[in-house]
């Protein structure tokens, strides 16, 4: 991992969720790590919680608000939708 200051003001309601620092996804991706089976609802709550840029601003828009209003949303509801499911979630504990 390509270890960087995150070069974004994080919002305190995500200071839980997102490292302090940039990671390289092929060198992830590569790594042997566990794979640890969790149900959807245990991750439920992330989708009330604004991980994503709307208007060229970052931490705007939550996955509920991108669902419930695909058009206004567009670039965001694209990019879910053009998401590799082959890999895992990368989360931390």
């Amino acid at each position: 991992m390509t270890r960087r200051p995150f070069p974004l003001p994080i919002p305190p309601e995500l200071t839980a969720y997102i490292l302090d620092f940039q990671w390289d996804l092929d060198r992830l991706h590569a790594l042997d790590l566990p794979v640890v089976h969790l149900p959807v609802a245990d991750l439920a709550h992330h989708l009330d919680l604004p991980f994503w840029a709307y208007d060229g601003r970052p931490f705007q828009v939550t996955p509920h608000e991108v669902a419930a209003n695909p058009t206004t949303y567009h670039a965001q509801y694209n990019r879910t939708l053009a998401a590799d499911l082959r890999q895992p979630l990368d989360a931390h504990e």
